[in-house]
């Protein structure tokens, strides 16, 4: 096994370091984009909750 690498965080979806986390406000776009294209329940999570129904 290779040693563990050392992060701020623990982000096991975005492995590539220079891809910034989104934010509160990117959230609700995607929410609001998914909506619109017809989806009815859809949640985004968040670091500071989900952003639900």
């Amino acid at each position: 096994m290779h040693a563990p690498m050392k992060q701020r965080y623990y982000r096991p979806v975005f492995r590539r370091m220079e891809l910034r986390k989104p934010n509160y406000d990117d959230m609700q776009k995607v929410k609001g984009v998914l909506e619109g294209s017809g989806l009815h329940c859809v949640f985004c999570q968040t670091e500071f909750g989900i952003i639900g129904p």
